[in-house]
């Protein structure tokens, strides 16, 4: 009971860091046609969402190789969700919105 708690655990931390790091992506990347310095905003961006998202991949490797597996898998589920390949998911997360159209 105790290890299946902590996996579920893991995939919510997983899913919230690529939210975190995704999310950052996408706000970098809709940010960069109004910066004086696209090159330098992109490096420091990423440096920051890696500095976030990199520690906490350590410490769950540190408590277990399957944690770590656990936390990669709901870090790309993320992903997934994010890069609009789950439509039943989009539609309702973001309300229906569509975006292939």
């Amino acid at each position: 009971m105790a290890v299946t708690a902590h996996v579920i655990a893991a995939l919510i931390t997983g899913m919230v860091l690529g939210l975190f790091y995704f999310g950052g992506l996408w706000l970098t990347l809709w940010r960069l046609p109004w910066c004086r310095r696209p090159g330098r905003f992109m490096a420091v961006s990423s440096l920051i969402r890696m500095s976030a998202v990199l520690p906490v991949f350590y410490l769950f490797l540190k408590m277990h190789w399957g944690m770590l597996i656990a936390v990669l898998l709901g870090f790309l589920f993320m992903r997934e969700i994010l890069a609009g390949r789950y439509p039943i998911i989009n539609r309702v997360v973001w309300g229906g919105v569509s975006w292939k159209s």
